[in-house]
């Protein structure tokens, strides 16, 4: 791989040389003075035709690691060239290959609602569980976001076997906390009443929102490494729930605390 790549100024399209140990930083255009930021370089030398593509050549090793993990990988590794974005297709199988295990939970029915019994007077548990949860989901999002964002682009554009071998393992910590919560939410239950029932619904669906918009990235980096070019706009995953804010908004209206009468909620006096 060469030390340095050729990228053009945005505003005047001057070829200006930079390293990679200069990507992300802002320069100052030697042409026109404008004021922009170093991109990646293996970003570059992927859309630049001026590039010669030439083989990546990882050892037996590296492909007999990543076999033991996905065969698939190996192969793609074996292929790998400069230009080819076999980085997309590996993460995309490392991504699918984790994901698996939150498919597999909710196909086998595990975190299921359990029914509400009980006769409780003025019980602040359901909003309590509903905060608890909803806090629970937030932090699991931000850490999907981390994953999709930061670490996937360090392993699509790194240029760096380690930065793959880091995203699969952030990965696996993100399955993990998405089956953990999904679990947890049968250990409490609400009425079937309004707006309980509808807040349940929501709470139950937020991981199997995450696993497919997940999905869709994994089918949107394979296409890349199927296409063998990158698309002029980058990829964008929209990970939050679109119920979320309907959420906010039946949790904001509910009473601090509830009497439930043969399970119905009632404001109490």
């Amino acid at each position: 791989m060469p030390d340095t790549f050729t990228f053009k100024c945005m505003v005047c399209q001057q070829p200006i040389n930079g390293e990679y140990a200069m990507e992300k930083k802002v320069i100052q255009c030697p042409s026109c003075n404008e004021r922009l930021k170093v991109p990646r370089g293996s970003y570059v030398v992927k859309i630049s035709p001026e590039v010669d593509d030439v083989e990546w050549g990882f050892g037996d090793e590296h492909l007999e690691a990543f076999a033991a993990e996905d065969p698939r990988i190996a192969d793609v590794l074996a292929s790998a060239t400069m230009k080819n974005c076999w980085e997309f297709m590996v993460v995309s199988l490392m991504l699918e290959s984790r994901l698996r295990q939150v498919t597999q939970m909710l196909a086998d029915g595990a975190g299921k609602p359990r029914p509400f019994k009980g006769w409780i007077k003025v019980h602040a548990g359901f909003t309590n569980f509903i905060d608890q949860s909803t806090v629970q989901y937030l932090d699991l999002l931000n850490d999907c976001y981390a994953l999709m964002s930061t670490y996937m682009q360090d392993a699509l554009y790194g240029e760096s076997l380690e930065t793959i071998i880091l995203f699969g393992t952030r990965c696996q910590e993100c399955i993990e906390g998405m089956m953990t919560f999904h679990q947890g939410l049968p250990q409490h239950s609400l009425p079937a009443d309004a707006p309980y029932a509808q807040i349940e619904h929501i709470l139950y669906n937020l991981v199997p929102n995450l696993d497919f918009a997940m999905s869709q990235a994994v089918m949107d980096l394979a296409d890349t490494y199927a296409k063998g070019t990158l698309a002029a706009k980058a990829p964008e995953f929209s990970l939050i729930s679109p119920d979320i804010h309907m959420l906010f908004n039946m949790r904001a209206k509910l009473p601090k605390k509830i009497d439930i009468s043969k399970g119905k909620p009632k404001k109490s006096t």
